[in-house]
């Protein structure tokens, strides 16, 4: 398969294992060109170690991985020039300024896009001449998605992207990703992982959060202890929201209540 093949991301069989925690446990996930999946669950259920299995942040004990039809542990590098990643937990020197980051930034891909980064620094409001010990947590977030979406990805991974923004900054941030992954978009896909307490997210399925997981995402994934389930499936035109969508999720707070 070349680059130019239909799924941009295969995880087949993924296992990863830490000391008495299965992070990862048979994950299989394959996400289209076009689409945007939401990855749903508690701290702690393996939201973040699943996005750092494809980057091989966190080396898979066992499984395959292949972006944009290439195998991720032969040409690693290449995947990951056509990846932009947004993961919690990434900070920089609190004295320095955003256009010196920016500029060491550039220097590390072949397809930095300056006038995008600027396009993308002046609609999140960002001054390239600002510290950042000077910028919120939510203006943070803003300035690693602005370098994520600078030098040319086709897959984008987004580890809890809405943290610390304002209602109004969340759904513009909602409104671009629905712009990257429109119709004719065909070479960028979201990955968005979210936090919600078990009990919010039942809540949040049965009313405004279907109907908002449905019109932003074609696949929406709870997940529990390193297990996925599917909780929306909507792939062309149709949306199926999941049958065992309540005995799913229940079965993730069963889960989570056993190992606590």
């Amino acid at each position: 398969r070349t680059m130019e093949s239909e799924n941009i991301i295969e995880m087949l069989h993924i296992t990863k294992e830490f000391p008495g925690i299965i992070a990862n446990d048979d994950i299989t996930l394959q996400l289209r060109r076009g689409e945007i999946h939401a990855l749903l669950g508690e701290n702690g259920a393996g939201k973040s170690t699943t996005l750092k299995s494809i980057l091989n942040l966190a080396s898979p004990d066992g499984g395959r991985i292949e972006i944009l039809g290439m195998s991720f542990p032969q040409r690693e590098e290449e995947c990951k020039q056509k990846t932009g990643v947004v993961l919690g937990g990434i900070d920089f020197f609190q004295h320095k300024r955003l256009e010196t980051i920016t500029a060491g930034t550039r220097r590390f891909y072949r397809d930095w896009d300056q006038s995008a980064c600027d396009r993308y620094m002046k609609e999140f409001e960002l001054d390239p001449r600002k510290r950042v010990r000077e910028l919120s947590a939510g203006m943070r977030v803003k300035y690693l998605i602005a370098l994520a979406l600078s030098h040319g990805a086709e897959l984008f991974l987004f580890d809890e992207p809405t943290s610390g923004l304002d209602p109004v900054s969340r759904d513009e941030l909602l409104e671009l990703f629905r712009a990257l992954t429109a119709e004719g978009v065909k070479k960028a896909a979201v990955i968005s992982s979210v936090t919600f307490g078990l009990g919010h997210l039942l809540h949040q399925v049965d009313g405004s959060g279907m109907e908002l997981l449905a019109n932003l995402c074609q696949v929406a994934w709870a997940i529990g202890l390193g297990f996925l389930f599917v909780l929306i499936f909507h792939r062309g035109g149709s949306l199926l929201p999941c049958i065992l969508t309540h005995a799913a999720i229940n079965c993730v707070g069963a889960f989570a209540s056993e190992a606590v």
